[in-house]
């Protein structure tokens, strides 16, 4: 079965990078990992992962989410 709903787009963003450090002797060492892109939906509470690269969408895009189920 296939559940399939019209929404609208709140907002597009890139996600603030995480940095880690650690520590070896006396240097500290910071590694950033780069988050990548999500969306905000309409009436939606969570963020939707979409990629490393920017999305085509915008703020007040209308769009419709599929899902299915897959084996």
């Amino acid at each position: 079965m296939i559940y399939a709903f019209p929404t609208k787009v709140v907002k597009v963003f890139r996600h603030q990078p995480i940095v880690r450090s650690y520590k070896v002797v006396d240097e500290v060492h910071n590694i950033t990992e780069d988050c990548g892109w999500f969306v905000r939906l309409e009436g939606s509470y969570e963020s939707l992962f979409l990629g490393m690269e920017e999305p085509e969408l915008k703020a007040g895009d209308r769009i419709k989410v599929t899902l299915e189920k897959v084996s």
